[in-house]
């Protein structure tokens, strides 16, 4: 309607002009369009009508807002971005985390080997570190124990109390909790249990040697602001415990499109837009998240698409 003086000043001076807005153009022909405004009061036979694009989702920068509203429909920045942070906030955090990123992810596949050789679960490793001025250190570290203790073999998912990420978090409670009993002279009474659903004591050496090191901050709720490496891309379960133990960065080895919580991709086969649970605005917490790139790292032995990580 604006293409020409004239048109702008037809439609946007006072004018006794009725705007209606209809809907998107693939639900109606423009034939059932007409014959269906024919019958609102005061419409004359030349009807004017235009299809005007609007933006599917919300702008990410100032600039975009002020472009799409210039081009297409009014849009107003909110400082929101529905698919993740601004890229700006993406592009500092791969800043402080790329110089230790690919030694924390080869520790989690060489969790996840020993996990698997073990017998306990998958191929499937986290490692948890903290960083601050001085770098990054080692909080705990996990591999997926989902066949450890399984009752007779008989579940094809394994325990998901179990997965790794979670096995990881449970280590940086029980380091807390033990700091602080110790701290009031209290002793660390550990269940001795015929069977554990949780299983997060641990199983391997490599948990056995990071569980015995005291937690470097003591301070703050779990595992706040700390980072997770972790071989696949957890499931929705264990996104959500993330989210809960409110951790700061977590970069995954392997996208999960048919069972995994944290991308924003489109799933396989028509499964409908990735979750992305780690930056959902409605939720009370949100993180930032990574899927690592390359082939650095050794290869692990292949898991089913539909496996819960």
């Amino acid at each position: 309607m604006n293409d020409s003086p004239a048109g702008r000043q037809i439609h946007t001076a006072k004018s006794n002009w009725i705007y209606i807005i209809v809907g998107e153009v693939k639900e109606f022909s423009r034939d059932e369009l007409v014959k269906a405004l024919a019958r609102v009061e005061g419409i004359e036979e030349e009807l004017f009508l235009a299809a005007i694009p609007i933006p599917l989702l919300a702008p990410t920068s100032q600039i975009q807002a002020a472009m799409w509203s210039a081009q297409f429909w009014p849009t107003v920045y909110r400082k929101n971005n529905p698919l993740g942070p601004h890229p700006s906030v993406f592009a500092r955090g791969s800043d402080e985390i790329k110089d230790s990123a690919s030694l924390w992810m080869a520790l989690a596949h060489e969790v996840a080997q020993q996990g698997r050789a073990a017998g306990i679960g998958e191929a499937i490793g986290c490692v948890i570190v903290q960083r601050d001025d001085e770098g990054s250190s080692l909080v705990a570290l996990a591999a997926d124990a989902r066949w450890h203790q399984e009752p007779n073999g008989l579940s094809d998912a394994g325990l998901p109390m179990t997965h790794a990420v979670l096995r990881a978090m449970s280590m940086v409670a029980q380091k807390l909790v033990r700091h602080e009993r110790k701290g009031n002279g209290l002793p660390l009474n550990i269940p001795n249990l015929e069977y554990d659903a949780f299983q997060d004591q641990p199983l391997i050496p490599l948990e056995r040697a990071c569980y015995e090191q005291e937690h470097p901050n003591k301070d703050g709720y779990l595992c706040h602001a700390l980072e997770m490496y972790i071989t696949h891309e957890p499931c929705v379960q264990c996104s959500m415990g993330l989210l809960h133990s409110r951790m700061g960065k977590v970069v995954f080895g392997k996208h999960i499109a048919g069972t995994g919580g944290l991308s924003s991709d489109d799933r396989p086969d028509g499964g409908g837009r990735g979750l992305g649970l780690f930056w959902r605005r409605e939720l009370n917490w949100s993180l930032l998240a990574w899927e690592w790139e390359g082939d650095s790292l050794l290869e692990l032995p292949p898991i089913s698409p539909t496996t819960h990580v």
